[in-house]
């Protein structure tokens, strides 16, 4: 342990198997810019805030499993845990997509705390908003139908009777029976081929009655021979739980008069929840639901009415309808009793309805029933969200942020960043923040704020101080709001159609485009991201997994509304890539820090630009570019001071200077007085983005060396910017030699401030909020 805090964490060495160092450092900022070792922390602060020790371990799940495990949970599961091979995280994806015993294909079921069942009937007004439904029934055993009948007469509203059949016998029965019931406008009793149960004779014998009819019940006259008595109570449980009396009928109907509903049915027999799977039917409930847009997969849940018994709107299943399918589409009868069409659509029908725009309710007839159907709706389409991939765990800030569709007709912009805390914002979230509030001012829109990566905690910065903080899963909405997603594995993002995400970094522009996605599915269409490129991002990687994935943003050209964070990105941008529209954004000077320069004289001072975290910032490179031209110069060295100014750092990596300061973030009023008082800056950044500080040095009238990157030169910004071509720390040495040398006749003078940075020509139109928001928006 001692070797591994004094070297072996710096030397990329793992503690112990259950702690990832560097998962640790990657989901939690905090740790990674205060440089704290990893194991140190988690052992003083981690464990008791219930942070994750590495991707598959979830210290809530695992002490909401084992109570007696608060605390320390992981040091409870190596001591005991493990012995046991107890689950360390949700994982119901195990054996889903898998075989069972009879070569069925295994599938996630529904949860009961998710869209649970409405518990009928409830009394109250019952607002219908359907004036008349229609009865669609298919009758194979004319014997229960007078039973059927009782039922049907709940029914409180006008409706037609429609009931298929398969022999001229059956139907002179049936219309026997119907002749003692004097409940509908229209019956109609038609001989339909004997293929796909009940529901080839629903949905194509019947495809003309959809059209004159908003909303139907789905019934038949099942008996399920081939289980013997084992389901013979399950025609019953449905009907009394669609229908069973007037209240109930009443109750399934007020609840499909709800806008967004689109189906509703009595939740599962409990003779059928144990045995709820694909069976044999996954691949054909794939091909047809591939035929209307949505790509199945195991890790979806499968959640259906089970019997083919429920109440829907005739809209609901237009998808189905749609498909055209004929009566060649569904197997000759052999007494089948699972891998058909039919049985394939039985499963289906509530991604139909989902596909539809619709959501669907299931009830019950228990006490254990909601009162009322609960405010979120958890797609089925979107379950598989619920899978966390590989790549989202070792590269945490990647994680996903799942979506729950909500029907707000407000615009609202939503902002995506990694942190709010004041330590960890420079330059680039800064800049996110004041375009995130510029573009709210400029048009009549909510304001919503995704921190992504640390908790909030504290006070907000001052131009957030009316915002409402709330918890991803918990949201009440309002006109400005800040949600913590820090805490994203299993809670859900409202998501309307009226939507539109603000990306920062590379890593909340994947999940803007992942939200994106889901609108698309949610509602058939989408707004545009506005991708705020500060940075080539991908560039900061070698060829990698985050590679891959930084540069994958950039490939959403239609979708997104580019604006770039300088004249420089934007030309090396449109030499590469195309967007639907893009915009520059120039630079100008920090009005704070314009402010609060003061015409001072000029002392011997560096100011160096290090973030250690940032490595195209070059910070080795720089520190030993400054020490070496101190050895090379150690008569004029002595009389200079070194200011180290973005992050803190060992002390031990300073350069051997007669003084040599760490100060880290410093608050912009320091910081303009350092400015004032410099003489020479020193700021590296190996890409294409010229980054604020030389410009700020610049600015202030301080000496300032930087390096150029391919359309890059910001000599062309500011006469007292020099620029490396070739970035080493004997290239820096040398360069600093002379500018030190220009900066010796500046000493003890007050030379200008608030020096003029030239713009420079772009290919993108200027910045304008407005314009972007519009562009977002259409």
């Amino acid at each position: 342990m001692i070797h591994y805090i004094e070297s072996g964490a710096s030397e990329g060495r793992q503690p112990h198997p259950l702690f990832d160092t560097q998962f640790y450092e990657a989901r939690y900022v905090d740790v990674r810019v205060s440089r704290v070792n990893p194991l140190q922390h988690y052992i003083e602060n981690g464990a008791a805030e219930l942070r994750w020790p590495n991707a598959r371990f979830d210290p809530e799940f695992y002490i909401k499993q084992n109570p007696e495990a608060r605390g320390n949970p992981l040091l409870h599961y190596i001591e005991q845990g493990s012995r046991y091979d107890l689950p360390t995280i949700r994982d119901d994806f195990r054996k889903a997509g898998h075989r069972d015993a009879i070569g069925a294909i295994v599938a996630r079921t529904l949860p009961n705390d998710i869209n649970p069942s409405v518990r009928i009937p409830f009394s109250g007004r019952h607002d219908i908003a359907f004036d008349k439904v229609a009865v669609i029934a298919h009758v194979f055993y004319p014997d229960v139908l007078d039973g059927m009948l009782g039922y049907i007469s709940n029914i409180p509203q006008p409706m037609g009777l429609f009931v298929s059949t398969d022999t001229a016998e059956k139907r002179e029965l049936i219309l026997e029976t119907i002749a003692k019931f004097d409940l509908f406008d229209e019956v109609d009793v038609r001989i339909l081929p004997n293929r796909g149960r009940d529901i080839a004779p629903k949905l194509i014998g019947f495809r003309d009655v959809y059209e004159r009819y908003p909303a139907f019940l789905h019934l038949h006259s099942k008996k399920s021979p081939h289980a013997g008595d084992v389901y013979a109570g399950w025609r019953d449980h449905l009907l009394e739980g669609l229908i069973g009396t007037r209240e109930i009928a009443l109750s399934n109907l007020s609840l499909l008069s709800e806008t967004h509903v689109g189906a509703v049915y009595r939740e599962h027999a409990n003779f059928i929840k144990p045995v709820i799977n694909w069976g044999y039917d996954f691949d054909l409930a794939k091909d047809l639901l591939k035929r209307v847009g949505v790509r199945l997969d195991a890790a979806h849940i499968l959640e259906f009415p089970s019997g083919s018994m429920f109440w829907a709107r005739s809209e609901a299943i237009r998808p189905l309808l749609d498909l055209g399918l004929d009566w060649d589409d569904f197997p000759p009868e052999e007494g089948q009793i699972d891998g058909t069409s039919a049985h394939a659509i039985e499963r289906c029908m509530l991604y139909f309805v989902e596909a539809a725009g619709f959501q669907w309710r299931r009830t019950t007839l228990a006490a254990t029933g909601k009162p009322v159907a609960a405010r979120r709706f958890r797609s089925l389409l979107s379950s598989n969200d619920d899978l966390v991939p590989l790549a989202q765990t070792s590269i945490p800030e990647t994680l996903r942020l799942m979506a729950v569709k909500t029907e707000s007709k407000a615009r609202r912009l939503n902002l995506l960043v990694p942190t709010l805390r004041p330590e960890h914002i420079f330059g680039g979230i800064s800049t996110a923040l004041k375009v995130f509030l510029e573009l709210g001012a400029a048009g009549d829109v909510d304001l919503r704020i995704l921190v992504t990566e640390t908790s909030v905690e504290g006070e907000l910065p001052i131009s957030l101080r009316a915002f409402d903080v709330q918890k991803l899963g918990m949201e009440t909405g309002g006109h400005q709001v800040v949600v913590d997603c820090s805490d994203r594995l299993y809670a859900e993002l409202e998501l309307s159609e009226q939507d539109v995400f603000v990306a920062t970094a590379w890593w909340t522009a994947a999940n803007a485009f992942r939200l994106l996605e889901k609108q698309k599915e949610f509602f058939e269409s989408a707004r545009k991201v506005i991708y705020l490129i500060q940075d080539y991002e991908s560039n900061f990687y070698g060829w990698s997994g985050r590679f891959a994935l930084a540069e994958a943003t950039y490939q959403y050209g239609y979708d997104t509304v580019a604006v770039f964070n300088s004249e420089e990105l934007a030309n090396f941008f449109s030499q590469r890539y195309s967007f639907s529209s893009s915009y520059m954004l120039p630079y100008s000077p920090n009005e704070k820090i314009a402010a609060a320069l003061a015409p001072v004289p000029r002392e011997p001072i560096i100011l160096f630009y290090s973030r250690p975290s940032a490595t195209r910032n070059c910070f080795e490179i720089g520190l030993d570019g400054i020490a070496l031209w101190a050895r090379r110069n150690p008569t004029i060295a002595a009389d200079w001071k070194l200011y180290c100014i973005g992050e803190r750092f060992p002390e031990q990596l300073l350069p051997r200077l007669p003084e040599a300061l760490i100060t880290g973030k410093m608050p912009l009023e320091e910081y303009a007085g350092l400015l004032s008082r410099a003489s020479v800056g020193v700021s590296l950044m190996l890409s294409p983005h010229p980054s604020y500080p030389p410009l700020e040095m610049a600015f202030a009238g301080v000496r300032t060396i930087t390096n150029g990157y391919e359309c890059k030169d910001l000599t062309q910004r500011s006469s007292l910017i020099s620029s490396l071509d070739v970035v080493t720390a004997e290239h820096l040495a040398d360069e600093l030699e002379r500018v030190v040398g220009k900066a010796l006749s500046d000493l003890n003078k007050v030379t200008a401030i608030r020096t003029p940075i030239a713009d420079l020509s772009s290919s993108a139109p200027r910045y304008a909020a407005r314009d972007v928001l519009e562009a977002a928006f259409s």
